[in-house]
């Protein structure tokens, strides 16, 4: 997989918009079995209503990419904000017929926002072997 860097394709807004109205938003299914296991949100309806309703303390742009093994090419824009203390990387794209898709809820991988491994010892394990 080869990811090339751009500026934000799409408008955070619009996509937090989307959220608010049924059928305009995907989450795949890593991305809801994340937001169920890191931040208590078990289903796809209440993952999508929080970020309708969220403020998104702390939001900012992680990265911008375009992803080769897509077979559209389709970019993505990635973000990361808090929840109370704990950090969340949200990834989505929005497909050529209109539907937004959440391709990553979780919390960040690497960085200063990432769990630090006392919290999460195997954490950098499960990076390495995925």
């Amino acid at each position: 997989m080869v990811a090339r860097s751009h500026g934000p394709h799409y408008n955070f807004s619009k996509f937090i918009a989307s959220c608010k109205i049924v059928g305009k938003v995907k989450p795949n299914k890593a991305s809801r079995e994340d937001a169920k296991l890191h931040y208590s949100l078990m289903t796809e309806t209440e993952l999508l209503s929080f970020l309708a309703h969220y403020d998104f303390p702390d939001l900012e742009l992680d990265n911008s990419e375009q992803l080769d093994k897509s077979p559209n090419h389709e970019p993505f824009d990635a973000y990361t904000f808090r929840i109370n203390d704990k950090y969340v990387y949200l990834a989505f794209y929005q497909r050529s017929n209109g539907l937004w898709i959440i391709k990553s809820f979780h919390p960040p991988k690497v960085g200063d926002k990432a769990p630090s491994l006392s919290h999460n010892p195997f954490g950098v394990l499960r990076g390495l072997i995925s």
